[in-house]
């Protein structure tokens, strides 16, 4: 029975141990209607949470009557909250699965603070994760993304990960569980749902044991990530923190190994994209200094060999901060000196790096088609050979996005089908 194989999941994985409450995210489908079910007849406590998002009028406030009723009718202590999360998702200059996302996990982790619950569960399942697998290798990813879904996070379990959707349902069907089906899961807009009902159905007609193969292959995959992940550790020891800064010595970190690869793991918790990393590393194997790129509020500069991570920095380069928001946001499209708008869906702002000027930079700017020489635009702003010594530019890759204080690029414009801007300023 599927009681006892989630009793012996969730041991196996330390997902629940005797004495705590579990939070139990419940949106009224199959999956949580299910794991909750299963949950009651275990004999594991939890409170249970249902997040109405607003966005499917009657069928939304349905969805939270029926979870409702379903706590009522078994004694379960149910916590409710509402999001008008089209504002929310403009507001942040997210698209609205992000948002909705984000909403539910920072609500789930209040809750936990206030209440006191070991963690929240959530109802993803086996064919879940395969999914993710295959939507992170289309979109790019390393060997993290292959994992699939993990199991237990510092927030949340996943009981369920065992499971076949078609299991569950099963389950379902024979318990006379209630539940609700969500008609956005029905259509083709979303990638997930595309996989889901066009990819999956061949795969598993190929190979019957298809789920069963994935789940061991991530699993094999999993085992090798926590290998990695150690040995990156040792890595990390390497930093020396001086005056407040976390310095690396490259020479010493590399140790023969793909540098590019290796910093991607270790600086992909702070926001730097693999693109950053190679282009770190080309900088050093060049010999190159007085690059800075730019993660979640962390700047890395290199420094003769040198990385350094933090607010300080050798020279008087200076910082560019760069914030994401909605169009609808922002009133007059002029901006202030010292800022510049980009249209955030053509310009990748984890690709973004500050350096000086270099020999035949290039740029298009703003209002012309064609390329223009950096040391062109200097002689025309007609600048002082200090001054061009102290000029900067804020590059994508190869691509020049704005040369500071003098022109901004073309090609990342804000125009009449801008829905995200972009806000790049420079801080001295």
């Amino acid at each position: 029975m599927l009681e006892r194989e989630l009793m012996a999941y969730m041991a196996k994985f330390g997902l629940w141990s005797r004495g705590e409450r579990l939070l139990v995210g419940v949106s009224g489908g199959v999956d949580s209607m299910t794991l909750a079910t299963l949950l009651l007849r275990c004999k594991v406590p939890f409170d249970a949470a249902h997040c109405n998002f607003c966005l499917r009028g009657d069928e939304s406030d349905g969805d939270e009557k029926m979870v409702r009723n379903w706590a009522d009718r078994n004694g379960v202590r149910l916590h409710t909250v509402r999001f008008n999360t089209h504002v929310e998702a403009s507001r942040a200059g997210e698209s609205i699965q992000i948002a909705a996302r984000r909403l539910r996990y920072e609500w789930f982790a209040r809750l936990i603070a206030k209440e006191g619950y070991a963690r929240v569960a959530v109802a993803h399942n086996r064919d879940d994760s395969v999914e993710t697998f295959f939507i992170n290798l289309i979109r790019g990813t390393g060997l993290r993304g292959l994992c699939g879904i993990p199991v237990k996070t510092d927030l949340a379990v996943r009981p369920l990960m065992f499971a076949s959707r078609e299991r569950i349902e099963r389950y379902a069907g024979l318990l006379k569980i209630p539940y609700r089906t969500d008609s956005s899961n029905l259509s083709d807009k979303y990638l997930r749902n595309k996989l889901r009902h066009n990819v999956m159905p061949v795969l598993k007609e190929i190979a019957p044991s298809f789920l069963d193969k994935m789940a061991e292959n991530m699993d094999n995959l999993s085992h090798s990530r926590d290998l990695l992940d150690g040995f990156v550790a040792s890595r990390k020891e390497l930093f020396e923190e001086r005056d407040g800064v976390r310095v690396l010595d490259l020479d010493k970190a590399g140790c023969g190994l793909p540098l590019d690869a290796l910093l991607y793991e270790m600086l992909s918790p702070s926001g730097f994209s693999f693109r950053n990393c190679r282009d770190m590393a080309a900088c050093y194997r060049d010999g190159k200094s007085g690059r800075r790129f730019f993660g979640d509020g962390c700047t890395v500069l290199l420094d003769r060999g040198r990385l350094i991570m933090g607010d300080g920095g050798t020279d008087d380069l200076p910082h560019i901060a760069v914030t994401v928001v909605a169009r609808d946001r922002i009133d007059n499209l002029r901006p202030p000196e010292g800022t510049v708008y980009a249209d955030a869906d053509k310009l990748d702002v984890k690709t973004l790096s500050l350096r000086r000027v270099e020999k035949g930079d290039r740029m298009v700017p703003f209002g012309m088609r064609g390329s223009k020489k950096i040391s062109d635009i200097m002689v025309d702003a007609k600048l002082s050979l200090d001054d061009k010594r102290n000029v900067c530019v804020v590059t994508s890759g190869d691509t020049v996005v704005w040369c500071v204080g003098l022109r901004f690029s073309d090609l990342y414009k804000v125009d009449d089908t801008t829905r995200r801007i972009a806000v790049l300023s420079v801080r001295r």
